[in-house]
């Protein structure tokens, strides 16, 4: 058994070291108003595991101050003396995994938020230096810096911002089992900084019983575990948020899961964000933001078998043999409805040796969930 392990690693590895790289990019509104506060993101993408960065930022010192910086991965060290990076024109932002763990950025994964005050008119840049450097987890640590992608964001007087709206929605399989827990995430997607919100969550508590509540974003309040016996009375409960930073969702931002139960045998449930629910910016005063509220329709099956993620092979546990399973079938030994668990575990939309790679890592304890 222990050379399986050895040549299944061995396999895994070699195929995400070829060519491996962490790329790094700044996204920020393209425009912005004079005056305005705005954010810059800084994030990573790559397959391979960050366990250390140092990134040195160039800005244009003349047309934007940095008011703030907050980090969303552990171990970054940011600095506290706002005044000397303004009057350098240069942020200096580091991380280190002092678990050892690091982390693996995957399509891409915001990891610092640099919020700005816009000061004058004109062309504001911002630069990755050549001197930054992302280095990998092994043993003997390896650059692997990728490509690199700067920001010029535009300050303007007469800047009207697009009434872009951030959309909120519920998502889960469309098919439960009645006798096994299932889980209902919530999103955000939208281009504008959320500064609030209120989304109020509907169920219909005769059908469906909610046994936890986790929040999955920096600044999100949830009821507490001696509040959900209320919730489940009232079928009925708020996800909160508040951040003189704020957030840009981007594409698609996970804010909170529900874990649930099927009261009933067969049927069907609706997840509702009641109309009430409101999405603010963080500029003062705030404006509305709330897009569309998206609800989320569940079947409820008597007899329906749901395999975990990542059970690859089906047999009710995720070990080792769904890693060499999912590497069957990318050689092509094993067809795609032998596939037991949705096995595309990083959900980038493939399923290839990278997700293997995560199976090994949940094994192995680095990484508690898909």
């Amino acid at each position: 058994m222990r050379w399986i392990k050895i040549f299944l690693f061995s396999m895994v590895l070699s195929a995400i070291n070829a060519g491996a790289d962490v790329n790094v990019e700044l996204q920020a509104n393209d425009k912005v108003a004079v005056q305005s506060v705005f954010d810059v993101q800084i994030h990573l993408s790559g397959t391979d595991t960050v366990g250390a960065f140092t990134l040195y930022i160039r800005f244009d010192k003349n047309k934007v101050q940095i008011t703030s910086i907050s980090a969303h991965v552990d171990g970054v060290i940011m600095p506290d003396d706002f005044a000397s990076v303004n009057n350098n024109g240069e942020l200096i932002v580091a991380y280190m995994s002092m678990s050892f763990t690091g982390f693996i950025p995957g399509s891409d994964k915001q990891v610092i938020t640099v919020t700005c005050k816009a000061e004058t008119e004109g062309s504001a840049y911002f630069k990755i230096t050549d001197n930054s450097s992302v280095s990998s987890l092994d043993f003997i640590p390896e650059d692997v810096t990728g490509t690199v992608e700067n920001k010029t964001v535009i300050i303007t007087s007469d800047f009207d911002p697009p009434d872009s709206g951030i959309d909120a929605s519920l998502k889960a399989d469309d098919n439960v089992s009645a006798k096994l827990p299932f889980n209902v995430e919530v999103y955000l997607s939208g281009t504008e900084t959320v500064g609030t919100f209120d989304l109020h969550i509907r169920f219909d508590n005769a059908k469906i019983k909610i046994t936890g509540i986790s929040p999955l974003l920096s600044g999100v309040v949830v009821p507490a575990k001696d509040k959900i016996a209320s919730v489940n009375a009232n079928g009925t409960f708020t996800i909160g948020y508040a951040s003189t930073s704020g957030v840009i969702p981007g594409s698609e931002a996970k804010i909170a899961s529900m874990t649930c139960e099927a009261l009933i045998e067969e049927g069907e449930t609706v997840f509702e964000i009641d109309n009430s629910s409101i999405i603010q910016s963080n500029v003062i005063p705030p404006e509305e933001l709330t897009g569309e509220l998206n609800n989320k329709t569940i079947n409820i099956h008597p007899d329906f078998v749901v395999y975990a993620k990542g059970d690859a092979n089906g047999d009710g546990t995720i070990s080792s043999a769904d890693a060499l399973y999912i590497l069957h079938f990318i050689a092509g030994n094993i067809s795609s409805d032998m596939l037991k668990g949705n096995c595309d575990v990083n959900t980038d939309g493939v399923i290839n040796a990278i997700d293997a790679l995560y199976v090994l890592h949940y094994v192995a304890g680095n990484i508690i969930e898909f």
